[in-house]
């Protein structure tokens, strides 16, 4: 709101919140699932969704005072959560669901994966994230199955978690892949 309207408190009410993020980030990059309560994983999704918040909150305020944070934090992110392998002669990116483990696969935190790395200008990686989200977790029924783990898939159809954010990921990355001239295959 304050790169809408300018207000000031909005501003401070802001950098409270950017300033605690900052401070509750671990020395290798990562911040834990919770604080003080033992949910400390660290998962895609929301090491995505905070990333995601702190290039939104340099955009919006034109403030520059966390870029080594933003650094640190991606650089974990991308080296943490993906697997790669070839397939058919195609790579593919597999976005892991926790930091230390391939499974469970879920469709949230693949379409949080591709929304990421399209935002930090990994569009190549993030065409490779939905190859392989395309490859193993959507139906022939034209929906994303909600999870996948080491003995078999759930595929039931969520609207809201699994497909809502796999289409809006998938348009995002078309976006981004068209203005900058490339074409999705």
């Amino acid at each position: 709101m304050y790169s809408v309207n300018g207000d000031a408190r909005l501003i401070e009410e802001a950098d409270k919140a950017v300033s605690y993020v900052a401070e509750n980030q671990r020395a290798d990059g990562a911040w834990g699932y919770s604080k003080d309560d033992g949910r400390e994983w660290t998962d895609n999704f929301h090491t995505g969704y905070i990333l995601d918040c702190f290039d939104e909150y340099a955009e919006c305020t034109g403030k520059r005072d966390y870029d080594e944070t933003l650094r640190k934090g991606y650089r974990y992110y991308s080296e943490n959560f993906f697997e790669e392998k070839e397939t058919d002669g195609r790579r593919q990116v597999l976005p892991k669901y926790y930091n230390n483990s391939l499974y469970p696969t879920d469709s949230t935190a693949a379409a949080q994966s591709i929304m990421t790395l399209c935002r930090f200008g990994d569009t190549d990686k993030a065409a490779a994230a939905l190859d392989y989200v395309l490859a193993n977790m959507f139906s022939d029924k034209n929906y994303f199955y909600y999870r996948a783990g080491r003995t078999g898939k759930k595929k039931t159809s969520y609207m809201r978690w699994s497909n809502a954010w796999m289409f809006c990921a998938m348009a995002y990355l078309y976006y981004k892949m068209k203005s900058t001239g490339n074409d999705l295959v």
